[in-house]
């Protein structure tokens, strides 16, 4: 009976520990979105916290159509092969346009009418890490491939790809549309979607990180100081 306790037990704490590293390993991929929002809240007066709660819900909105229409998508005849054509439309059609699209779509839910296009772009930002955050929990529980790369890199590309959406969204609120941050939203989203699931090019989709962030920083500037003065 004792040995029997004993394996019991071990069973128990066994299985308890790998929910425990669940939950930890799931906690992780929220890290980046919680320390993003608490650092602009503390650092822009113009965010307010309704605004960054509206950009949590509408991440986690957009997630829920994107994944049902990649789930069924890939399962198209003519997606369901591993060829370059196939790869480069999931990567471009799938992976930029769907999804930038319907972030785009949900920034509509973000309070805008008394938002600069700073608060506005740190909101859509914070779009961007939500869903990712919740996207890396759905790859960690899928176990996809190259996830390592994924966990460390998917938060931070939706985020950028996500500002540079909610720049767009931001100009045609002003009535001045600026279509070219989502273009290439749409383009670099692609780029790294193509590059981050391949062996031997996975370290062009960091080098596209960095240049999604240099075009955000360049579309920012330009819409937020468009006589090229630098003040606020």
């Amino acid at each position: 009976m004792k040995v029997y306790h004993f394996f019991l037990v071990g069973a128990y704490r066994l299985q308890y520990d790998k929910s425990m590293s669940a939950l930890s390993a799931i906690g992780i991929c929220f890290v980046p979105l919680l320390v993003m929002a608490a650092l602009f809240l503390l650092t822009m007066k113009n965010l307010k916290p309704l605004q960054v709660l509206f950009a949590f819900l509408s991440g986690l909105l957009a997630l829920i159509p994107i994944a049902t229409i990649q789930y069924y998508a890939v399962k198209l005849p003519f997606l369901d092969t591993n060829t370059l054509l196939n790869m480069v439309l999931v990567a471009f059609v799938l992976n930029g346009f769907i999804e930038e699209g319907l972030k785009s779509a949900s920034m509509l839910l973000i309070p805008w009418k008394k938002a600069d296009v700073s608060s506005f772009t740190a909101a859509a930002i914070l779009q961007g890490f939500a869903l990712g955050s919740f996207e890396a929990v759905i790859y960690l529980i899928t176990g996809t491939q190259d996830i390592s790369l994924r966990l460390a890199t998917a938060a931070v590309i939706h985020a950028l790809c996500a500002g540079l959406s909610g720049l767009f969204i931001w100009t045609a609120h002003q009535k001045q549309t600026r279509i070219r941050p989502l273009i290439t939203a749409i383009l670099v989203h692609g780029i790294y979607n193509y590059f981050a699931g391949s062996t031997q090019f996975w370290w062009l989709s960091i080098i596209t990180i960095l240049y999604a962030a240099i075009r955000l920083r360049f579309f920012y500037m330009q819409i937020k100081n468009p006589d090229g003065t630098d003040s606020d």
